[in-house]
């Protein structure tokens, strides 16, 4: 199984996740295994990827950009 996980640093609306969400959708990710957060830099919580790292299993592909 492939679990995504997409980001935005900024929360005012200036970015959004389409981008992300449709690059994870044509590498086969299915809807319900995206997970997203909006953060405002690297020391804020991301519970998504810690629901996405969760979900992870033997053999299961984790994609996502982790980059800020």
């Amino acid at each position: 199984m492939k679990n995504g996980y997409a980001k935005v640093s900024k929360i005012d609306g200036t970015q959004t996740l389409n981008l992300q969400i449709d690059a994870l959708v044509k590498s086969c990710v299915t809807s319900n295994n995206i997970y997203c957060d909006k953060a405002l830099g690297k020391k804020d919580d991301r519970p998504s990827l810690a629901n996405c790292l969760k979900a992870l299993r033997k053999g299961d592909i984790f994609i996502g950009n982790l980059t800020d």
